[in-house]
């Protein structure tokens, strides 16, 4: 059996939060990220403010909170760039959704 390796930067961020602890979508998913620990993960709101910023997002742990309080519902941008694939960037919307 051959088992080839691609060294390939593949991500599939989701791009939905809701963060009302029913358990589902309380954290925004980044679905293999895992595998690339120095991936820099930003989440910026719309007039640009930075809202997170972090490596090591193997945990998906962005629950919609900047400095432990709750942001408004709205849309986030997200950028997620890795040191070791600088031509591929990574970045699009997150819909906040707090059903209250």
């Amino acid at each position: 059996v051959t088992v080839i390796v691609l060294d390939d930067f593949y991500l599939f961020p989701y791009n939905l939060i809701t963060p009302n602890s029913d358990g589902m979508n309380d954290t925004w998913v980044v679905e293999n990220i895992w595998a690339y620990p120095e991936a820099q993960v930003v989440i910026i709101n719309r007039y640009g403010m930075e809202v997170f910023s972090g490596s090591n997002y193997d945990l998906n742990r962005w629950d919609g909170t900047y400095e432990g309080k709750d942001l408004p519902d709205g849309a986030y941008y997200y950028v997620i760039i890795h040191p070791d694939h600088p031509d591929t960037v990574y970045k699009g919307a997150i819909n906040l959704i707090r059903n209250k």
